[in-house]
């Protein structure tokens, strides 16, 4: 008679077992410790830009910065489709750097100029370049340039760069330029 308790009895723990297994009792389980994870230090804003500059020039693109101005230099072969106004898909990135980049500066103005080279007529180079600077300055207001301080110009062949005698040349004068001044943030005396 024993040994069948001792057997009902470990079928009955084998039971309870399985059920809070499956069903769980309340204020049984175990919880977990917190950990503390600290927060990602935030970049600081000269960081941030440092690091805008870096993709931008790591992606083929020219950043100069002469006092209050910064111009960014994109080669038209790199972020347009062979003569047209459409921009590649591989574009896309740089273009956003320059937007990230400008959004960090209290700006005056954003001035994007579009240059081409010497090859084919003037009236429909000249139309290109503006074209082009203009998809430019709509891509930066799509992302959240301030449109009162954006302005696009086509300067067709003119301010070339290079010798137009060469391909290489030539390749240097296809450009959008970026360019905008900012207000140096400076602390007062008081």
């Amino acid at each position: 008679m024993r040994q069948r308790i001792i057997k009902i009895n470990l079928k009955m723990i084998l039971v309870v077992i399985a059920l809070v297994a499956v069903v769980g009792l309340p204020g049984c389980a175990k919880k977990p410790k917190s950990v503390y994870i600290p927060p990602e230090k935030k970049p600081t804003v000269e960081e941030s830009r440092a690091y805008y500059i870096a993709e931008l020039e790591k992606n083929g693109a020219q950043v100069i910065q002469v006092g209050e101005e910064i111009r960014v230099i994109l080669r038209d072969d790199t972020t347009f489709i062979p003569d047209s106004a459409n921009v590649r898909k591989e574009a896309r990135p740089v273009l956003d750097w320059t937007a990230q980049l400008i959004k960090t500066y209290s700006k005056v103005d954003v001035k994007i100029s579009g240059y081409l080279d010497n090859q084919g007529r003037g009236t429909y180079l000249a139309a290109l370049s503006t074209r082009q600077a203009q998809v430019i300055a709509n891509y930066l207001w799509d992302k959240g340039i301030d449109t009162r301080l954006l302005y696009a110009v086509g300067y067709n062949r003119l301010n070339p760069v290079d010798w137009n005698g060469t391909a290489l040349g030539r390749s240097f004068n296809r450009r959008v330029e970026v360019s905008f001044r900012y207000y140096p943030h400076y602390e007062s005396y008081e």
